[in-house]
């Protein structure tokens, strides 16, 4: 990299800042990210655009929207910090399951309600396995989830990025993410196992595969478009994409004939 993306990025998000057309939820919203940027490593951009083979000004627009900065910097400009997040959030799924069923056979319940949902909160927060599901845990089972259903390409448990940022700053309880319908229907999701099949395909944080998954997964939710300049990245890409899709019985193996 020629040019540095921190201090263009910087640059960027102090002069969005300084319009005097721009509310003060906004202004607010730009300062943040620019000194989020501040903090960030070059080598972490480095990696980015020579693992993926990402043009600068890709990796650039990318980072404009404020979203992405706030989110690499809640996982501290770190694959190696996704990758520990994500396997915390996959154990925190297993448990949870095992947990919901221990809960059930102790209580019986015609349906799933808020008053439920509270009683199973504070079960949960004695279960000795389900400890990591308070603050930081709990951002950890969501963004596992949240990875997998929206790099596959499922919506129907669609969590917005700011409110994945806020859960890995540990800001929810487990009411606060299950405590609605849609909530509710998650929560039975996972405990039935529908949301998707259990696995964890990748073989490190720096891997192509994983790097490309975090990026490209990110890319997706915020609509910027983002293309490797070699046709050898985007076959990987697209690979991943599907591989996971098919883990999840979201694409069947006669459609891609």
């Amino acid at each position: 990299m020629r040019e540095n993306p921190i201090t263009i990025l910087y640059a960027y998000y102090d002069g969005l800042s300084k319009r005097k057309t721009a509310s003060v939820l906004q202004r607010s919203e730009y300062i943040e990210a620019r000194d989020a940027i501040a903090f960030a490593p070059v080598k972490f951009f480095q990696e980015v655009s020579e693992s993926l083979g990402l043009s600068l000004t890709d990796i650039i627009n990318f980072f404009k929207n404020s979203k992405v900065v706030k989110f690499f910097s809640a996982i501290r400009w770190s694959f190696e910090k996704m990758y520990e997040l994500l396997k915390k959030g996959y154990r925190a799924y297993i448990e949870l399951q095992k947990a919901i069923a221990d809960y059930l056979k102790e209580t019986r319940i015609g349906k799933w309600t808020n008053e439920e949902i509270k009683k199973l909160d504070e079960y949960l927060s004695k279960h000795p396995k389900t400890k990591m599901l308070i603050g930081p845990g709990l951002g950890a089972l969501l963004l596992f989830t949240w990875f997998f259903q929206a790099f596959a390409g499922d919506v129907e448990f669609d969590f917005d990025l700011d409110y994945i940022i806020q859960a890995i700053k540990g800001h929810f309880t487990f009411f606060d993410i299950f405590g609605d319908s849609d909530g509710i229907r998650f929560l039975i999701a996972i405990f039935v196992g529908t949301a998707f099949k259990l696995s964890f395909p990748w073989p490190g944080p720096l891997s192509i595969q994983f790097m490309g998954a975090v990026i490209y997964t990110i890319a997706k939710k915020v609509k910027q478009k983002l293309t490797p300049v070699t046709a050898t990245l985007r076959k990987i890409t697209n690979r991943i994409a599907i591989d996971i899709a098919l883990q999840h019985g979201l694409l069947s193996e006669q459609r891609l004939c």
